[in-house]
């Protein structure tokens, strides 16, 4: 009876054994599909990294660090590469300022005028034109007109220019309409024709920009004292 119980036993036991090698062996069975594959080949599932190509701007950067670190003989990388950082950002900003100043400048007419001003204001663009083409301009014509419409002070500024194409024509200056009074007096060598010169140049500043409104009387007499002067440009 004893014998029998252990045999008994030991079945029930090789049994369950058994059975629970079965149940293990189907809970680890994996079916996978034909294209599982595909799936893993998203750049989600990618871990290996990309080597970063140089393009022409670093190429460039890493060129300038190099020059920097060789003149100014910087031993650490990093502190050549910050100031080149510091470098391109600063010439950065200057080109921007650069940009907008060109902008305003274009803008805003030579005599700081708005260019979409008054009527009186776009007579000084267009003598800024005849500042260009000085040698193009009949004077007396243009004088004539300024004053059909009482324009004391555009009429002087065309007495100036004149005087300028004389002192160009004779070969007393060098016209440039980049140069100043300043540049133009220096350039005459006869002492009482300089003397004249910065007078007249006097006369046009306080009458172009100063702001002043010209009466008819101080025109006549600045009239008189261009024409002269004109006379002795020889």
């Amino acid at each position: 009876m004893k014998h029998r119980f252990w045999k008994i036993l030991l079945a029930f036991y090789v049994g369950n054994t058994y059975l629970y090698s079965q149940q293990d062996t189907l809970a680890t069975q994996r079916n996978f599909s034909d294209d599982f594959q595909e799936k893993y080949q998203d750049k989600d599932f990618i871990y290996e990294q990309k080597k970063h190509t140089a393009n022409w701007w670093d190429q460039l950067v890493e060129s300038i660090t190099r020059f920097i670190q060789d003149l100014f003989r910087i031993k650490d990388p990093k502190q050549a590469q910050d100031t080149v950082d510091i470098i391109l950002k600063t010439l950065a900003v200057l080109i921007i300022l650069f940009v907008v100043y060109k902008i305003i400048q274009l803008v805003l007419n030579k005599e700081g005028q708005w260019i979409f001003g008054s009527a009186k204001n776009q007579n000084v663009l267009q003598v800024e034109d005849v500042a260009v083409n000085v040698h193009q301009i009949n004077f007396a014509k243009a004088i004539e007109q300024s004053l059909q419409q009482n324009d004391y002070r555009l009429a002087i500024r065309y007495y100036y220019l004149w005087t300028l194409k004389k002192l160009s024509d004779s070969n007393q200056i060098k016209w440039d309409p980049e140069k100043t009074n300043a540049d133009y007096a220096y350039e005459l060598q006869n002492s009482a024709l300089k003397h004249d010169f910065e007078y007249h140049s006097y006369l046009y500043d306080y009458a172009w920009y100063g702001g002043f409104e010209i009466s008819k009387e101080h025109f006549s007499q600045a009239k008189n004292s261009f024409e002269k002067f004109l006379k002795n440009i020889r």
